[in-house]
């Protein structure tokens, strides 16, 4: 199967192309996602405490990184107790499943040689805008990039 899959690649098989590029696409969706939960746990508001009083627990909209970071934080927070609790078709945990799936498949192809574009500009800008915020919302704490309170 290995060798078939590897095949398919090589020879660019369309279909397969272009399951590879939809798992790439999810690979690069998580990476931010995996990329604000840090920011987010490095400020110690994953969740934010107290939550913003605002937001419904269906909230999920973390992607919208003009809102204010507790807004955002509480989003991503919200759309984390979704994947591990909402027990859809596919049962518990499914999003994660094909994160993982997805990554599976983009180091398989990257190791028989395809190659993929840069990261989207859709997710570079979510990543470069919420990382100024954060970084401004870290020196106004006192908080350094590692982590430790620096008064």
């Amino acid at each position: 199967a290995v060798a078939d899959f590897t095949g398919r690649l090589q020879t660019g098989d369309a279909a397969l192309l272009e399951e590879v590029d939809k798992a790439y696409r999810i690979v690069m969706i998580e990476s931010v996602r995996n990329a604000m939960m840090g920011m987010f746990q490095a400020l110690e508001m994953f969740p934010p405490t107290p939550p913003p009083g605002d937001l419904d627990d269906e909230d999920c909209a973390y992607e919208d990184v003009t809102a204010p970071l507790p807004c955002v934080a509480q989003r991503l927070y919200n759309d984390q107790a979704r994947r591990v609790t909402d027990p859809s078709a596919a049962g518990f945990g499914a999003l994660e499943r094909r994160a993982m799936t997805a990554a599976f498949l983009v180091d398989f192809a990257e190791g028989v040689g395809i190659t993929f574009p840069p990261v989207p500009e859709t997710q570079q800008s979510m990543l470069r805008d919420l990382s100024a915020r954060v970084q401004e919302e870290s020196q106004r704490r006192g908080v350094g990039a590692d982590g430790a309170t620096h008064a």
